[in-house]
């Protein structure tokens, strides 16, 4: 016989329809709590920039700092290049030398590699400037300047902006404020106005009473004889004759 589910077994075995198992032989499904917490993010120092490091590698990157931990890791970098490298340097001058007196070989111990620097322009390549795969180009140290340069502006500029709005929102504060007090005034004015007015002339409720007045005075009274001939309209003292 074929091992049933222990939920199907315990419905059969409620019905009558299977034989009760042992209660040591239940079998209890393990339930394991998972845990949903998001992993902890791990917290990163900033470290302090510092000048570039002669050694480091990452100097041709104009998005890269040099901090204590390139100073202390590539402190021991070889200054000098070795004979393999200026082989094959020898070699590609001899093919492609360097016509013009402004540029010069310089290392780059980070890289170990050489670069050639116009001395006029500032400029660097890789491979001599007569070579037909030769960029000429800035500098990686100009470019990383002028990068920090526009992301200091940048931040300079964002918070001059916000002081600005802040100082915008807190004027119109104030204007707000100034046309409350003064439509606060007008109110006022308008309402000593109001006043001054109905002073002057009578309310809606005196007229109304007015004009009932008047009214319960004109009206003819059915008993008095001018209200169906001609005759002129009675006084009060009339009756007493």
């Amino acid at each position: 016989m074929s091992k049933l589910p222990p939920a199907l077994a315990a419905r059969l075995a409620k019905r009558g329809l299977l034989e009760k198992p042992l209660p040591s032989t239940i079998e209890h499904e393990e339930v394991i709590a998972e845990d949903y917490d998001e992993t902890p993010k791990q917290e990163f120092i900033q470290l302090k920039t510092i000048d570039t490091v002669i050694g480091c590698p990452n100097k041709y990157n104009i998005y890269h700092n040099c901090t204590s931990f390139c100073a202390k890791k590539y402190a021991d970098v070889r200054i000098e290049p070795n004979k393999r490298i200026r082989k094959i340097f020898a070699k590609l001058l001899k093919k492609y030398p360097l016509k013009d007196s402004v540029w010069e070989q310089v290392y780059e111990p980070g890289l170990q590699t050489f670069y050639f620097w116009n001395t006029e322009t500032d400029q660097v390549s890789w491979l001599p400037p007569n070579h037909p795969d030769a960029k000429i180009s800035i500098s990686a140290e100009k470019l990383r300047r002028l990068v920090r340069d526009d992301h200091n502006d940048d931040e300079n500029e964002s918070s001059d902006e916000k002081e600005s709005t802040k100082n915008d929102s807190n004027d119109d504060e104030n204007d707000d404020d100034d046309d409350d007090d003064d439509d606060d005034s007008d109110n006022d004015n308008s309402d000593d106005e109001d006043e001054d007015n109905d002073s002057d002339e009578p309310k809606p409720t005196e007229v109304k009473k007015l004009r009932r007045m008047v009214e319960n005075r004109n009206r003819l009274d059915p008993m008095d004889p001018a209200s169906y001939s001609d005759i002129p309209r009675g006084k009060w003292s009339d009756g007493l004759r």
